[in-house]
């Protein structure tokens, strides 16, 4: 492409993984589809929680002061709304996400491992194999034979 005539071939991943990221993150916060506007604190904290898994500094307790209500509130209705604590469905959006990356991207394991909230690569591959049964790099050579 011309506009990358002089890069070197890392400079050119790097700038096309900062360009998936950065659409990635566009279709998360724009979604095709309106959401209602209503007082649910279960959709209010799950939205909560799919705009902001990414920080590794995400905790429940930061979602309970997002959505107003009491811990115990929020944890009872959220389990009766989704079946999951609120820490597994974290858990589960970073883990859905990473499976994103791992298919569609060119990202090291380690990047994906920082996109999603995890600081530790090796922390985020014992949760990711726990959740899919396979470690990031089996989950990458599956996907690359379809």
């Amino acid at each position: 492409l011309a506009w990358n005539a002089g890069a070197s071939p890392s400079e050119v991943l790097r700038a096309d993984a900062r360009l998936q990221l950065l659409l990635s993150y566009y279709i998360e916060f724009f979604p095709s589809e309106k959401q209602t506007e209503t007082r649910d604190e279960v959709w209010m904290a799950k939205t909560y929680i799919e705009q902001n898994y990414w920080q590794s500094s995400l905790t429940v307790a930061e979602i309970v002061q997002a959505v107003n209500l009491e811990r115990s509130y929020l944890f009872r209705r959220f389990k009766e709304a989704t079946g999951q604590s609120v820490s597994t469905y974290i858990t589960a959006c970073r883990i859905r996400r990473a499976c994103e990356l791992l298919e569609s991207s060119q990202l090291s394991i380690q990047s994906i491992a920082y996109s999603v909230g995890y600081n530790d690569p090796l922390y985020f591959s014992r949760v990711f194999k726990k959740a899919t049964s396979y470690t990031p790099s089996a989950y990458i050579m599956l996907h690359q034979k379809k």
